[in-house]
């Protein structure tokens, strides 16, 4: 048991306070505890060959190690179960398992019968179920090495993460280069400004980012992007696998782009984010009905109480009742006076008319005149 002990203290690492071994023909089990720090459990069920397995616990950050184990130089036996308690600060990080044979930890080999086969878990500090599953678990990766990163959060509920890498490079003016990403939610998940003495130069980011959607956008402050007048710059967002989502570097004031990040960890270029509904109400309901005013309530009676009856009795009937017939007499069927036999004005009632009345002029006399005067002529005086 020391020997046991003294080789399990070798590999186990930072974030350790007591450890002990358990050891039977099926499984063994490796603890390490923080009073002050809830754990994070890493399980391993081994295959029929568990000298080929080891793990490794990075910081996302920096990539220093936190803790790793070798089982094969913990002479663990055959289908043993492992179990570390690791004691992690709110933070992110990555977890990767090998398999020095290249054909991970089941199937094949790695299965008994179907009731026991090669298999790892990840489970939250203080039991706490990951983000989209109770916890991150896995076996079959086929491979030579199996990689996942998570989040710690303050309150240690954790959630999967997923590496996006963002390469720019600058033209002559780096300065003026600026860049964000952005969830669906507006909110910022990382906002970056470049400086002079960056110019010519290829600067990369790594984040880590929850499945969902999000935008890249990357500004240039003279509005002539990163390419070509000054330069060739360009700009790339890849995944994990270094495998380029979107890229440019031709543009003017600013250029966006928008991607997916899958529960797999793939990533792919969308059209358009979509929009995020609300959770909850705005406003929660209110329990009573709600008011302008509430009415006044006295132990005293009104000292004027309403009237019984109206004030005033309404009129049976109309006041003055309608006549029957005309009021004037029946007109008379003669003229009351006699027509006047001379002019009852002093001028005529008719003007004059505009033209002769008779018929035109004759161009020659009606008569011939005689021969002889009609009368004598007057005596001289």
């Amino acid at each position: 048991i020391s020997l046991s002990l003294a080789l399990c203290l070798s590999v186990l690492g930072r974030g350790a306070s007591a450890t002990s071994i358990s050891a039977s023909q099926s499984s063994a089990t490796v603890e390490t505890r923080d009073l002050q720090t809830p754990p994070t459990q890493i399980i391993i069920n081994h295959d029929a060959f568990p000298q080929d397995t080891s793990w490794r616990l990075t910081n996302a950050q920096d990539g220093t190690t936190v803790q790793e184990a070798d089982s094969g130089t913990l002479q663990v036996e055959r289908w043993a179960t492992e179990r570390w308690d690791v004691a992690l600060p709110p933070g992110e990080y990555c977890w990767q398992i090998q398999d020095a044979f290249g054909d991970g930890i089941c199937c094949g080999k790695g299965e008994r019968d179907t009731q026991q086969r090669g298999s790892y878990q990840l489970i939250g500090p203080d039991d706490k179920e990951f983000v989209n599953s109770d916890s991150i678990d896995g076996g079959s990766f086929g491979s030579s090495s199996e990689k996942l990163c998570f989040r710690i959060n303050d309150d240690f509920s954790v959630v999967r993460v997923y590496p996006v890498t963002v390469k720019v490079q600058h033209d002559r003016y780096g300065g003026e280069t600026s860049w964000n990403i952005e969830n669906n939610k507006g909110e910022t998940e990382i906002a970056v400004q470049s400086t002079p003495e960056q110019s010519n130069t290829i600067v990369t980011t790594t984040l880590f980012l929850q499945a969902g959607y999000f935008s890249f956008t990357i500004f240039d402050g003279y509005a002539d992007g990163t390419c070509c007048g000054y330069g060739y710059g360009r700009y790339s967002v890849q995944d994990g696998s270094g495998d380029e989502v979107c890229g440019g570097g031709d543009f003017d004031a600013s250029e966006q782009s928008f991607f997916l990040v899958e529960a797999d960890g793939s990533i792919s270029v969308v059209l358009e984010l979509p929009q995020v509904p609300t959770e909850t109400p705005t406003l929660d309901p209110t329990e009573i009905p709600t008011v302008l005013f509430q009415p006044t309530l006295s132990d005293q009676p009104s000292p004027t109480p309403p009237s019984l009856l109206p004030t005033l009795q309404p009129t049976p009937s109309p006041t003055i009742a309608p006549t029957q017939s005309p009021t004037t007499e029946t007109p008379t069927s003669t003229p009351t006076t006699d027509p006047t036999t001379q002019p009852t004005t002093d001028r005529p009632t008719l003007r004059p008319t505009d033209s002769p009345i008779t018929a035109m002029p004759t161009k020659t006399p009606t008569f011939t005149p005689s021969r002889i005067p009609t009368t004598a002529p007057a005596t001289p005086s």
